[in-house]
């Protein structure tokens, strides 16, 4: 089996340091040593290639899109019939998203791995969510159609490993390294002996969802994103909205509620609305209806489908970047995506 591999830093292709823990070149090359052949037997063929390496805390708008580059050259040659990519956890989610709405018609899987520590501690998860990456990928070759497009594969400390969807990965909780997807629809996961579990309810959401658009999007061509997040708090206040804000990703409480009751909102939606800045409200579930939510419509906010915040933030960015309007393609599912 022939696969690419995209190293890019990270704890994963990191060692501790006197001074902490930071990338050590092609430190990950340990993984293909450990995983050169698949649980049946089959021997796997490795092409490598390191477009920069960073710790993911430093990811922009260019390391990117230098990722995406490299992902494009790999499927550009032919050779490989999976990619992985090794990347850090800190990030994990806002790359998978990234490459899962600009690579989600790739009938070659691409899958991204982390780890919660440097290879070396013995507590590290990442030679097992590289090995199950590549188990994975074996699993998408002999099921043809079924495993197209951008995915995560990772395993929280005590569990199975599963394979997520890329744009349905949610960020990290504070003080914890899990990996969960939108309301724990994992793409699927590993059963001890049983082997790769594909999780069929994709199937049944893929029929109750309207059909995906073509949309084809270059990857972002700037270092930073013109949005503006705000997450709500107790005693908030609104930011004064400048030039260069291009669309507002406004978070919600875990309800989809936000502080209605602000001085300085009906302001602060205003200016949006005079300059044609779209506000964009992400986390709430649509069918939770509370007094305060009815400020929505008042204040102009565009109420998003249930989706990770973290890829409604990479969505917008590249709808902005490729100049497409966000509120027509915010709430369609681009193509060849599972979710929105």
């Amino acid at each position: 089996m022939n696969i690419g591999v995209i190293f890019t830093g990270g704890t994963i292709g990191s060692v501790q340091k006197e001074n902490g823990i930071g990338p050590a070149g092609e430190g990950a090359n340990v993984l293909l040593r450990q995983t050169a052949h698949t649980s049946t037997g089959e021997t796997v063929q490795y092409r490598t290639v390191s477009p920069f390496t960073i710790l993911s805390e430093n990811s922009t708008g260019m390391t990117i899109a230098q990722l995406s580059g490299a992902a494009r050259q790999m499927l550009d040659e032919g050779w490989a019939e999976g990619i992985i990519v090794t990347h850090g956890t800190d990030t994990l989610a806002y790359s998978a998203a990234a490459l899962g709405y600009l690579f989600g018609d790739s009938r070659i899987p691409i899958v991204l791995v982390s780890s919660n520590y440097v290879l070396q501690d013995v507590r590290a998860n990442g030679q097992d969510n590289f090995r199950y990456a590549v188990e994975f990928l074996a699993w998408a070759k002999e099921h043809p159609g079924k495993a197209e497009g951008v995915f995560v594969s990772y395993r929280n400390t005590g569990q199975d490993p599963v394979i997520h969807c890329g744009t349905a990965v949610l960020a990290h909780q504070a003080y914890t390294d899990s990996v969960y997807s939108v309301q724990d629809q994992a793409f699927g996961w590993f059963d001890g002996e049983n082997g790769f579990r594909y999780n069929d309810i994709w199937e049944k959401m893929a029929g109750e969802q309207e059909p995906s658009v073509p949309c084809p999007l270059h990857a972002p061509s700037a270092w930073d994103a013109p949005i503006l997040q705000i997450i709500p708090s107790p005693g908030m206040r609104y930011p004064t909205l400048t030039g260069e804000t291009k669309a507002v990703l406004h978070h919600s409480y875990h309800a989809g509620t936000i502080c209605s009751d602000n001085p300085d909102a009906a302001e602060f939606f205003g200016t949006a609305r005079a300059k044609n800045i779209p506000v964009f409200l992400c986390g709430a579930d649509p069918d939770m209806v509370y007094e305060s939510t009815a400020s929505y419509r008042s204040y102009g906010i565009r109420l998003l489908p249930k989706a990770s915040p973290v890829a409604m933030y990479m969505k917008l960015w590249l709808l902005l970047d490729n100049r497409l309007d966000p509120e027509i393609w915010m709430q369609r599912k681009l193509f060849g995506d599972r979710w929105l």
